[in-house]
């Protein structure tokens, strides 16, 4: 994350966090209500390596890119079922948050024994992007809560899910929310695998 005391008003989020020479360095994420004027962005390059995850029917914002223009990608059709078939590897990728949910995202994936992990993208058969979207917050009577998204190596999204959010034994934890994601993954995974 970049800190930064550039002003945002409410409602910035989304917006770019430009540089002096009007360069977008990043795109503004949230601010401390309490703090003086403290803002956070998500550096450009993590939000183009997202931009590269999403499916091509999701549309891409041509403001976020930086450069030339670009070119949209040909249209992706693959079998979501053959995908799954076929697949040995899965990455698991989280950009912003507490890493205990990275960990026990991948602990799971590990007692599960489906897929090997792997560290690099391109040798990764499946992409798992997790991001924990709240945190326990007691006062409020809200719990963890997360968001996981299955893509292939060239983009195709395959499967998502949102879990947590309350105090249900899903919620309690980050640790119970990175669980509870890779349940759900393993049934539609499953699903797929059953002849039709």
């Amino acid at each position: 994350m970049i800190q930064t005391t550039a002003p945002a008003s409410p409602g910035s989020s989304g917006g770019p966090l430009l540089n002096r020479g009007g360069y977008v360095v990043g795109i503004l994420t949230s601010s401390v209500v309490n703090g003086q004027n403290l803002n956070f962005a998500i550096p450009i390059n993590y939000a183009k390596g997202i931009l590269e995850t999403l499916s091509v029917s999701t549309p891409r914002p041509a403001r976020l890119l930086v450069g030339p223009k670009i070119n949209p990608d040909p249209p992706i059709t693959e079998n979501p079922k053959e995908v799954i078939s076929a697949a040995k590897t899965i990455i698991v990728r989280q950009i912003a948050g507490n890493p205990e949910f990275l960990l026990s995202v991948e602990k799971e994936l590990r007692s599960w024994k489906r897929f090997s992990l792997v560290n690099d993208s391109q040798y990764a058969d499946l992409i798992l992007d997790i991001s924990p979207t709240s945190e326990i917050d007691v006062m409020a009577g809200k719990g963890a809560r997360a968001i996981g998204i299955l893509t292939t190596r060239r983009g195709s999204r395959l499967w998502s899910t949102v879990k947590g959010g309350d105090f249900s034994l899903t919620g309690l934890s980050t640790s119970s929310v990175g669980k509870a994601i890779v349940q759900e993954l393993r049934k539609f995974v499953e699903r797929e695998r059953r002849p039709r």
